[in-house]
């Protein structure tokens, strides 16, 4: 039995793909569905411009928010209460927000581009923030002692020593992070952003086959969301040192544990 549980497993994706190729043989109503191919691809590339972006500056607004809590003081509490607002409420409500309220604060009005933008930098900002402090945070103070004794400046032992080993231990985290924005983008609707669930959607009103859409949508989401996280898996093996077998294995045992 674990041996056909781990078989399952190891070729999960090339199931999962065959178990739709061949309800796609038998079910006509893929015929009608392939027809709007135009439109899945229209909403594959929405999704993944805002996925991307969102990873990009999530990141670098994280990074910032980080430097921001590990300086401490005013700086310190003006980093936690933005971290401790945005995860406080529903990413939802954020995207509203970005769109609506911006009107009554700013002098301009915000398209609905900019403000999904915002609101998945703030959303995943504040979680990457998180990653990158408790990563920073856990790097042994032994050794920045050291370094500061040798007479390395402030910026050498962020860039040589505490960089470095901050971001091989959060790999994993930012990883994860990454593919909670991806999905983030699912909740773009209000704004009238055609992502592929929302394009899916739209194509199920038109079709009205709710069983095969929403089972494309699950679909995607799963097989996509197993290959970013395989991806993320080899990165963290190579930077390790290890091979991706071993470091699975690792990850594994861990979560056993």
């Amino acid at each position: 039995m674990k041996i056909i549980l781990s078989i399952i497993g190891r070729y999960r994706l090339l199931i999962i793909l065959g178990l739709f190729g061949v309800w796609a043989l038998i079910d006509p109503v893929w015929k009608e569905l392939a027809s709007s191919w135009p439109f899945f691809l229209e909403g594959l590339y929405t999704t993944a411009i805002y996925s991307v972006t969102g990873v990009v500056l999530g990141l670098v607004f994280g990074g910032l928010l980080a430097s921001l809590r590990l300086a401490g003081g005013p700086l310190g509490f003006i980093g936690g209460f933005i971290v401790v607002a945005t995860q406080a409420v529903p990413p939802l409500f954020i995207i509203s927000a970005a769109y609506l309220v911006s009107p009554e604060v700013l002098p301009f009005r915000v398209t609905p581009a900019t403000a999904a933008v915002v609101a998945l930098t703030l959303i995943g900002g504040s979680y990457y923030c998180e990653a990158l402090r408790s990563a920073i945070a856990g790097v042994e103070r032994l050794q920045i002692e050291a370094a500061e004794i040798t007479g390395l400046s402030r910026r050498t032992i962020l860039l040589r020593i505490i960089l470095p080993q901050a971001l091989i231990s959060c790999v994993p985290a930012l990883g994860a992070i990454s593919i909670v924005v991806f999905k983030l983008s699912t909740l773009l609707y209000p704004l009238g952003i055609t992502d592929f669930f929302r394009t899916t959607v739209l194509v199920n009103n038109r079709v009205v086959a709710p069983w095969q859409c929403y089972a494309l949508i699950a679909g995607f989401y799963y097989v996509m969301s197993d290959v970013l996280q395989w991806v993320i898996n080899r990165i963290s093996a190579r930077i390790a040192g290890n091979s991706p077998l071993e470091h699975e294995n690792q990850s594994a045992k861990v979560a056993v544990s």
